[in-house]
């Protein structure tokens, strides 16, 4: 299962074909209730994303949320998946901005912090 959210809404996704969308009073209940936090979740950027809903929600999941961009450095190494999410990233941008200039948009770095990323 995986939970993020982007703007307002949050999106669910079980089973890679199907993806349910939380918006307003239904995401509130969502978060709120118990059912959610008892699922087991994997979330882009899960550091962000859980402390996010943490303190705009109060939501406590019951187990560690697993984080996709963690798990890819641990598979393909850090500078290919820097590699791969800079692909990810630029073609989300062109997607957003079309014909827009994408050169320059992402700049990779890969350290234990932006600083040690930089040098």
């Amino acid at each position: 299962m995986r939970c993020y959210i982007r703007g307002m809404r949050l999106q669910l996704c079980g089973d890679g074909s199907n993806v349910f969308i939380f918006v307003g009073e239904a995401m509130v209940d969502l978060l709120a209730g118990r059912w959610l936090a008892g699922q087991r979740l994997v979330a882009p950027n899960s550091l962000f994303e859980m402390a996010f809903l943490q303190h705009h929600a109060d939501f406590k999941p019951r187990f560690n949320v697993e984080c996709t961009m963690l798990a890819s450095g641990l598979l393909y190494g850090p500078l290919a998946a820097a590699e791969i999410l800079k692909a990810v990233m630029i073609e989300a941008f062109e997607q957003t901005f079309p014909g827009a200039p994408t050169r320059g948009v992402v700049e990779i770095g890969v350290g234990y912090n932006w600083r040690d990323a930089k040098a």
